[in-house]
């Protein structure tokens, strides 16, 4: 794992690299290397920063060169051993024995094909002489941003080197903020700066004297969809060797792994396999806190007693997760609302002194129905068909006998209103929380809604593919990616390996979600491994007491920041009043309150403007 850098079409200065990739440096701590590129009669350079993980000797030295292909490359390919073997079989000879050298003789052989050979996660910056390729992963675990502008090109892991360029104008992307304060995060191919952008999952951005191209290698297909013609068992089966051989390719590794465990099913599935089937002697890490409404730690240490593996709790306090609070805008690079990232910052940081590589359970929930508002938006398209005019009143009613609770699904026009509900900001708060208003259909979370209802997807499945889309990969995989990086520890997926993904996919809906039981056949899975008593009760999530702070220890910085600050886009009589009324049951207020929060800190720090 690394962080790379680089750029075409500006003025070459060595000085400019190493401020980029110094920038992130604690994405690859253990060495750091440059390269002057060419494609056409544009001149650039190459960066790199090298956290070692296969072949710790200076052979996985980067930038790496092999025949006319450069390239800086961030990630791991797991099944390069297999490939290495195809690429022997035809002549090739190697110097070390990491996946980059057969990444860079794969491109040598096969060209930009070569892709369609790789599992794993990446995100990597190639150059032939011609063009310059930037490529992400199919699921978009790696992250790779790029500044495009008046011919030029910059590309780089974390957006903080991009703000090195020269002339680099700190300008907030007027799109990006609203759909930040929509949803909590922004999503690819969308950055919070003007003239930067995110490469997509599965796509290949090229650049060369004659512009920009962008293609797509990978897309999860729709049309195979409910596919699987076997029995229950047969999937269970099937589902059982794919989930093994993930996390077998996982474990290949030079430095010591670990696995996050959390207690719940995804982390505990995979920490179990990991332990049983391949090494008895795994090393398992969890968080506590002192207070019990967050604390799942004696959940995760019966289940590693279970296990028999080598697990450490560390127990923290409130304090610890506040002294996180002003780290956030450096950590996450963008605006970022999600307050989780602090306990998996702490969780990343602590179970980096122990090991330099991590498995976690991520992708569980987008993939088998784990969360509970699909529930709730399957009981939507179901009344869907009720005249608007009679559930609009029947709303009205139910509101009125229930102080609120209930009745607010029948208010919606459609299930696009439905789902911008569960959003930070429902389309009344929007409309009043801002003095510009701002059309947010545009989004592409909206585009794919209707494209996905085009797809005659079943209720259950709308908004599992939105999630996968969008959610998982630019909230929970972005979450994971910074935490764990800031600390210099790598975070494998197994549950997102594309082949698994691929096969999840064909799976009907009544097998992943069955008998009001959502994550069906995962925790039929699971239950091979470890009792379900140990894991079987209701989701607590991995968050923090946000909601109180922001009345208590954040108060004088929101009062700041937020109450007397100079955002011209934010109605601050709203958000005072949304302020001075908060309650502590009233999530959607201290919702709006920490996302707005957290972009005039980010606004702050990084003395970005409208």
């Amino acid at each position: 794992m690394c962080g790379i850098a680089g750029y075409i079409n500006f003025d070459i200065d060595d000085e400019l690299i190493s401020r980029m990739t110094d920038c992130i440096s604690h994405r690859g701590p253990n060495d750091a290397g440059w390269s002057k590129i060419c494609a056409g009669h544009y001149h650039g350079i190459f960066g790199h920063r090298r956290l070692s993980i296969l072949d710790l000797t200076k052979a996985g030295h980067q930038p790496m060169r092999r025949g006319k292909w450069t390239v800086t490359y961030n990630g791991e390919i797991y099944n390069f051993v297999h490939i290495k073997s195809e690429l022997e079989s035809k002549g090739y000879l190697f110097n070390s024995h990491c996946d980059t050298e057969i990444l860079c003789a794969s491109l040598e052989e096969w060209g930009l094909d070569a892709i369609q050979k790789f599992n794993g996660m990446f995100a990597f910056a190639a150059c032939d002489g011609n063009k310059v390729y930037l490529v992400r992963d199919r699921i978009g675990i790696k992250p790779l941003f790029y500044y495009h502008n008046n011919g030029a090109l910059a590309f780089a892991s974390e957006l903080q080197s991009l703000e090195c360029l020269p002339g680099f104008e700190k300008k907030i992307n007027i799109n990006a903020f609203y759909e930040y304060m929509i949803f909590g995060y922004i999503s690819a191919p969308g950055a919070i700066y003007n003239n930067c952008y995110k490469v997509e999952p599965g796509q290949i951005i090229s650049f060369s004297p004659n512009g920009l191209e962008q293609q797509y290698y990978w897309n999860l297909d729709l049309s195979k969809k409910d596919s699987f013609t076997g029995s229950e068992e047969d999937a269970l089966d099937e589902l059982d060797f794919m989930v093994k051989d993930s996390i077998k390719k996982r474990l290949i590794s030079d430095v010591p792994i670990g696995t996050f465990l959390s207690g719940g099913i995804d982390s505990s599935l995979v920490s179990a396999i990991a332990a049983k089937e391949f090494n008895s002697t795994t090393k398992t890490f969890s968080i506590g806190f002192e207070n019990s409404d967050y604390d799942e730690s004696s959940y995760a240490e019966e289940i590693a007693k279970f296990l028999g593996t080598n697990h450490k709790t560390t127990i923290m306090a409130e304090k610890d997760l506040l002294n996180i609070f002003p780290e956030i805008p450096g950590i996450c690079g963008e605006p970022f609302f999600d307050n989780s990232i602090l306990p998996t910052s702490l969780l990343s940081s602590i179970t980096k002194e122990n090991v330099t590589v991590a498995l976690s359970g991520d992708g569980g929930d987008e993939f088998f129905f784990g969360y509970p508002v699909y529930s709730t938006i399957q009981k939507y398209r179901k009344i869907e068909t009720i005249p608007f005019f009679i559930r609009k009143a029947a709303a009205e009613i139910l509101k009125w006998m229930s102080q609120g609770k209930h009745g607010n699904l029948l208010g919606f026009h459609n299930c696009i209103e439905a789902f911008i509900s569960y959003s930070i900001f429902p389309p009344k708060d929007f409309k009043s929380c801002f003095n510009k208003q701002h059309d947010y259909t545009p989004y592409g979370q909206f585009k794919w809604i209707k494209r996905l209802m085009r797809n005659g997807l079943s209720e259950k499945s709308l908004l599992p593919y939105l999630d996968q889309h969008y959610y998982m990969v630019d909230d929970i995989l972005t979450k994971v990616d910074r935490a764990s990086m800031h600390s210099s520890l790598e975070v494998r997926v197994p549950l997102l390996d594309h082949e698994l993904v691929e096969f999840i996919n064909t799976l009907p809906d009544n097998i992943k979600s069955k008998e009001g039981s959502n994550k069906y056949i995962l925790k039929k899975l699971l239950a091979k491994y470890v009792p379900a008593k140990l894991w079987d009760r209701p989701k607590k999530g991995f968050t923090c007491p946000y909601a109180y702070w922001l009345k208590n220890e954040l108060k004088d910085s929101f009062q700041e920041l937020v109450l007397t600050g100079e955002n011209p886009f934010i109605n601050k009589s709203f958000i005072k009043k949304l302020w001075t009324n908060d309650s502590d049951d009233n999530l959607k207020n201290h919702n709006i309150l920490w996302a707005v929060l957290l972009f005039e800190q980010w606004r702050k720090q990084k003395n970005a403007y409208f």
